[in-house]
């Protein structure tokens, strides 16, 4: 009886402790995307995981990437393709150089002009039905936000971006 007790206990902490919203980076990422559209006239058809080693435009990349394929609200064609990174709750758009990759950040705003670019920790301390603004919102506060940069994303993909 007493083990049950315990076992529940532990079962329940561990619950409580989890800081993530989501279950899947694949799940933050159409959140996030569909939650902050940056072009109203498209919706998110469709997310596909690429598994590393992988390949993406003829480079030969060893992390998981995803590919977007967002669909016109107008004519329900797939019109656009669009490839992300999820790493550690940020999320990183995904193009080719010449042989080498473009990594750049996506960030959101809430509707106070917070800058947001860690999504897996804002969701988890927010609402996910909150909206987030894909440009900064005109606001009375005009603190300059500095971004903590993680360099666990350099440190991974260094051989693979353009210098």
């Amino acid at each position: 009886m007493q083990n049950k007790f315990y076992i529940i206990f532990i079962v329940i902490f561990i619950i409580g402790c989890s800081n993530k919203a989501f279950d899947t980076d694949k799940e933050l990422l159409n959140h996030t995307l569909t939650n902050s559209p940056s072009d109203p006239k498209y919706s998110v058809k469709n997310i596909t995981l690429y598994n590393a080693p992988s390949e993406f435009k003829k480079i030969k990349i060893d992390f998981d990437f995803y590919q977007v394929n967002f669909i016109s609200n107008e004519n329900n064609d797939v019109s656009q393709m669009q490839y992300f990174i999820v790493n550690n709750g940020e999320i990183y758009r995904l193009g080719k150089g010449q042989e080498c990759l473009i990594i750049s950040q996506e960030f959101r705003w809430n509707e106070k002009g917070k800058l947001i670019y860690n999504f897996d920790d804002w969701y988890s301390k927010n609402s996910t039905e909150i909206k987030l603004q894909t440009s900064k919102p005109k606001t009375n506060n005009n603190v300059f936000q500095n971004k903590q940069k993680t360099n666990s994303l350099a440190d991974k993909l260094n051989k693979f971006i353009c210098k």
